[in-house]
């Protein structure tokens, strides 16, 4: 206020999706944003939508996130393992991303499809269990959390990526995957319905629907892809750079001010 410059909040996941409907001291913080902020960003349509229709925030506006291009670069050079059909997926082993949902999924997959799951949390003590009861230890690897160097090579010497989330603010780790080519099965929530394209680098499944998820995954493994058009899409429109500039645009006035002062 003293500089007047203009201010900004951006909400990206659970902190408007979920928190609000359980946090009583929501009203306080939507009132103070309202006080505050000259507008609020929100990363995806599906969000932006969310806000404007089940909330009291003034000036909502979209602004996509991206992902970091120079950490996940594509090369066609890279050679797979066509022994098995490697799929992956990347999230905190949480419920809301869905992890249980993809291994039901796995019990409906040939033998020759194999899990990769890269990341830590709460959830994979049961994850561990439905894996053993259900024989799918020779078929299901949980990773871990992984060093970024050693998750791109999984990425890399994967065929497909899936994202089973039951609720997403974006979903930046299928950009990831694409941008290394590969073609991604998602849940219809966050971002996602709004950059993967049916036949061209993916496909989309009712979240939470098994049977839906199989069938797409089916159409997936069985599908020739364009890996390179995949990647060179992802890069064109969801950088991090491509963000910066939007953002910029959204700043241009303040930052002139800043200049002169």
């Amino acid at each position: 206020k003293y500089f007047k410059f203009k201010a900004y909040a951006i909400a990206d996941g659970s902190d408007l999706l979920i928190y609000p409907k359980i946090f009583p001291g929501w009203k306080r913080v939507e009132k103070k944003l309202n006080k505050s902020c000259d507008a609020i960003f929100c990363v995806s349509k599906n969000m932006t939508d969310y806000a404007r229709e089940e909330t009291k925030l003034n000036n909502v506006k979209q602004l996509n996130l991206g992902f970091s291009s120079n950490s996940f670069i594509y090369d066609k050079r890279h050679i797979k393992d066509n022994s098995v059909f490697k799929l992956i997926s990347i999230g905190n082993l949480r419920l809301v991303k869905g992890h249980d949902i993809l291994l039901n999924a796995m019990l409906h997959l040939n033998d020759n499809v194999h899990l990769s799951i890269i990341g830590g949390g709460p959830e994979r003590h049961h994850l561990e269990n439905f894996i053993e009861s259900n024989n799918l230890s020779a078929r299901v690897k949980l990773l871990g959390k992984l060093p970024l160097s050693q998750m791109v090579t999984h990425l890399q010497q994967s065929h497909l990526f899936c994202m089973p989330s039951r609720s997403e603010g974006f979903g930046i780790a299928p950009l990831e995957a694409m941008s290394l080519g590969l073609p991604v099965v998602a849940s219809n929530v966050g971002a996602m319905p709004e950059y993967v394209i049916d036949d061209f680098n993916g496909y989309i499944f009712q979240a939470q629907d098994v049977p839906d998820m199989v069938r797409k995954l089916k159409k997936a493994i069985n599908k020739t892809w364009q890996p390179s058009e995949i990647a060179a899409y992802v890069n064109t429109e969801y950088t991090w750079n491509i963000w910066a500039k939007k953002i910029e645009l959204e700043f241009a006035d303040d930052l002139n001010q800043a200049k002169i002062l």
